[in-house]
């Protein structure tokens, strides 16, 4: 009989932190946070028998991803691991580490099977009240002015605000940016995020070249946003069309 494939209820692996070294859990906590594992899912052959879970981990310095295997003995314990990153022939990597930190993370999630039941309730006032909501949703909108500042006192230029700037021939291309300012080799954009999932730890660690967001990454010492991400593409909008950016530079001027 062919395995039951899980990709949600799952069960918690049991001590985690007895297989690996405390470094490698400290920065597989860190890539879990960054949610840089993804796909988990787990084969499981019969009930009460051992499994193999499968999962990727993407690099915090390469733009890829690396593959990860664990096996879990019937009482939920790593008897194994593997990944295809040069320090994971031993399973005991920051990257099989997060995949283990993430599928716990995943088995505290609750599912839909574990909420009460709500057909026939009367309907409710929804709870707006939630700090962390207001906070996630309009952080950025409160920080962006002050990160403005002190760009332009870090880099020693002003910074230009525009609204939303249409192409004139395509006018389905357009760019709203943060903000646009001149330098040697011409007209720059400026693009804020504000990441609150980091909001009071450390996004970027220079000393280490480490990225801690899953949109900016280490390519060979210099940090670049990842190809796969939505702000990659929301960028590149932004800069391809050339008679766009010849109206962005007559505003800046």
């Amino acid at each position: 009989m062919a395995p039951v494939v899980l990709r949600y209820g799952f069960s918690k692996i049991t001590w985690p932190e007895d297989h690996f070294r405390r470094k490698a859990l400290e920065n597989g906590a860190k890539l879990c946070k960054a949610r840089y594992a993804y796909d988990v899912e787990e084969a499981v052959p019969c009930r009460d028998s051992d499994t193999q879970v499968t999962a990727k981990c993407h690099s915090q310095v390469h733009q890829t991803s690396y593959n990860v295997t664990l096996q879990l003995s019937s009482q939920r314990v790593i008897s194994g691991a593997t990944c295809s990153c040069k320090a994971g022939s031993d399973g005991a990597c920051k990257h099989v580490a997060a995949v283990a930190l993430e599928l716990n993370n995943l088995a505290d999630a609750t599912s839909s099977t574990d909420v009460p039941q709500v057909w026939g309730r009367p309907a409710s006032k929804p709870n707006t009240s939630k700090k962390e909501s207001v906070e996630e949703l309009f952080g950025g909108i409160t920080m962006e002015p002050m990160a403005r500042k002190v760009f332009e006192k870090k880099v020693g230029t002003r910074v230009t605000q525009v609204g939303l700037v249409i192409h004139p021939q395509q006018p389905w291309l357009c760019a709203s940016p943060d903000g646009l300012f001149h330098t040697s080799k011409g007209i720059t954009l400026l693009e804020i995020k504000c990441p609150y999932s980091r909001k009071d730890d450390v996004i970027i660690d220079p000393d280490l070249c480490e990225s801690f967001i899953s949109y900016v990454v280490y390519e060979d010492g210099c940090l670049k946003l990842t190809r796969s991400h939505p702000y990659y593409c929301q960028v590149q909008v932004a800069i391809v069309p050339k008679t766009l950016w010849k109206i962005l530079d007559a505003v800046v001027s």
